[in-house]
């Protein structure tokens, strides 16, 4: 008698083990005999609005919806498009996560948040794009009226006194006219130069402007003069550059004019000094 009881017991484990092992490496069909997939749902009949999928909350109020023709509604009972979050409640909003994953690994037409910028970005594939939106864009105006400045003949010299009327972001620095870009973009850049009036001015001199970028692009610009004369030399440096967040631009000057020059600013006629100000300015605009 106990060995037959073991027996049964030993039968009885043996089926336990057996038979979940053999439910687990099923399929599953719902309204087919053949499923091909772990778990398969066909819809039934043969109309496009026909629903494949329906569910519905404790309350009653159907909440997901997918049609025969592939459209899913969330908390919208009648999908008009390939995803439908119409109505269906006080939210019937869309969130959408960040990545830093390459235009290229994603693909076109995906879409991104950046938090740190606040930003929607699309992809075409190649690269991602900003959305126009109303955040506001970064922006610079600075003029320098004040400060005259030191600029030897045949040195490159770092352009100074530059004071924002504007500044967006905060991100140009007074002290040495550094520019930190907040945000991934082409930046339209541009500054002039006017120097004091010089006797003469001999032939075969110019002024060079540039823009230069810590990640190691320049915008270049030449005010040449091929003869000799009197004038005022000075410069109009303007140009778009590619700037990633946290790139840094600053303006330089070069020239071999002779001499050192400083800039025409507020009181260098002495019996009209307004007249002067308003020759050098500086601005940076994130396109």
């Amino acid at each position: 008698m106990k060995t037959k009881r073991l027996n049964k017991i030993v039968a009885l484990l043996f089926c336990i083990a057996v038979i979940p092992s053999n439910i687990w490496s099923q399929s599953v069909g719902i309204n087919t005999v053949s499923p091909r997939a772990t778990f398969e749902v066909k819809g039934k009949g043969n109309t496009a609005a026909q629903k494949t999928l329906r569910v519905v909350n404790s309350s009653g109020t159907e909440i997901l919806t997918m049609l025969d023709n592939g459209r899913l509604g969330v908390g919208q009972v009648a999908p008009s498009v390939r995803l439908d979050l119409r109505g269906g409640g006080a939210n019937p909003i869309v969130a959408i996560g960040t990545t830093t994953n390459t235009a290229s690994s994603v693909g076109g037409g995906a879409i991104r948040y950046m938090s740190g910028t606040k930003e929607i970005h699309y992809s075409d594939g190649t690269q991602w794009f900003r959305l126009q939106s109303s955040a506001l864009r970064p922006c610079v105006v600075a003029p320098n009226n004040y400060v005259a400045g030191s600029y030897p003949s045949n040195v490159t010299t770092r352009l100074t006194g530059f004071v924002p009327s504007y500044d967006s972001h905060g991100a140009f620095n007074t002290s040495n006219s550094v520019y930190k870009a907040p945000v991934d973009g082409l930046y339209v850049v541009s500054f002039t130069l006017s120097f004091n009036r010089a006797i003469a001015i001999q032939a075969n001199k110019y002024v060079e402007g540039r823009w230069v970028a810590s990640n190691g692009r320049t915008v270049r610009c030449i005010q040449a003069y091929p003869d000799t004369g009197m004038g005022q030399g000075g410069i109009t440096c303007s140009g778009t550059i590619q700037l990633a967040a946290g790139d840094t631009l600053w303006p330089e000057v070069w020239h071999n004019l002779g001499g050192t020059k400083s800039m025409r600013v507020y009181g260098y006629s002495p019996s009209s000094p307004n007249s002067d100000t308003g020759f050098n300015q500086l601005s940076i605009f994130a396109q």
